[in-house]
Parts: C-alpha cells; structure tokens; sequence
C-alpha cells in the first residue's frame, strides 16, 4: 500500500471529525425493503411565502395509506401497528451552482389522518423536520394507531423551483 497510490486511504474517525464537512454512505434499500413506493416532482415555490412557518397550503402534500392486503378485515386493523416507515427525500442537483451555494433548506412533515394540512397553527405535526440543507432527507415514522398520514415537504427560506424524488419504504 506504500508503494501504490490508488486514493484509498485511512482515516482515524476522530480527525475526520474536523477535516470531512459531509459523509454519505451508499445503501440499498431494494435488499432492507421489499416495498416501496416512489414520485418524481417539482416544486415551483416561486409564489409560496418566503418562511412556511405557518401556511402550507402551497407546499407538496402527498397521504400515506398503509394497508395490509391478505389478512382479515379484524386482523387488517392492527397488523400496521409498529410498523416503521422510512421516508426519504432527495433534491435533484442539476446545477453545480446549486450545489456549490448549497442554500436550499428542506424537511418533512408528518401529519395524522391524510388530510390537506393548511397550516401548523390548525395541525399539530406527530414529525416537524428540521431544515437542512443536505441533498437527502430521512425520516422513520413507527405506525402506532393511524393508517393515514399527511406527507408535507416543507423549507426554511423560499429559493424557487426544486426538483425531487419522495420514496416511502
């Protein structure tokens, strides 16, 4: 390895601490989660207020209906109980100076019940994301005793039009 130099290299964790400013691993959800369900889309935010805080009605909301499709109706009712659901957004980068400025802050919300969230004042989240401004967004939501779920993508400051990918596994 001495003689070689192939730019694999070793890092002690702590030192990366303070020399690497982002990490992303490689998974593959196909082989944790036999079901999934994604959208492609794009949010043209461009007359959407500057901060969400308060009204949603312009912000991209999908419902989440979890069933269970080989079991009785009564066993039917609880068999979504306890069940994890990863929720995973990732903003299309198609422009390096998108990536190198970076300032495009987005999360999720999860609301019960699968309704149209009109605001957070009316609404009280069971999940309010925070704000990042990561190209990917990850959230695990347990399933406790609601089949239906509001899915809203939410931002920190109003920059225009992004594009993404929501996956639910």
């Amino acid at each position: 390895a001495r003689d070689t130099d192939d730019g694999i290299f070793w890092i002690d964790y702590g030192l990366s601490r303070y020399v690497v400013e982002n990490l992303y691993l490689a998974w593959r959800p196909d082989k944790l989660f036999p079901n999934s369900t994604l959208v492609h889309a794009k949010w043209d935010n461009s007359n959407s207020p500057v901060k969400d805080r308060f009204f949603l009605t312009k912000n991209p909301q999908y419902k989440l209906s979890i069933r269970s499709m080989d079991q009785s109706t009564a066993e039917k009712k609880n068999s979504y109980k306890k069940t994890p659901i990863w929720l995973l957004l990732s903003r299309h980068i198609t422009d390096v100076k998108d990536f190198e400025d970076n300032s495009v802050y987005l999360a999720l919300m999860v609301f019960k019940n699968g309704r149209r969230i009109y605001g957070k004042t009316l609404s009280k989240p069971i999940i309010d994301g925070i704000r990042i401004n990561s190209p990917h967004y990850l959230v695990k939501l347990t399933v406790i005793d609601c089949s239906e779920y509001s899915i809203v993508i939410t931002q920190y400051e109003n920059r225009g039009k992004s594009s993404y990918t929501l996956t639910a596994y």
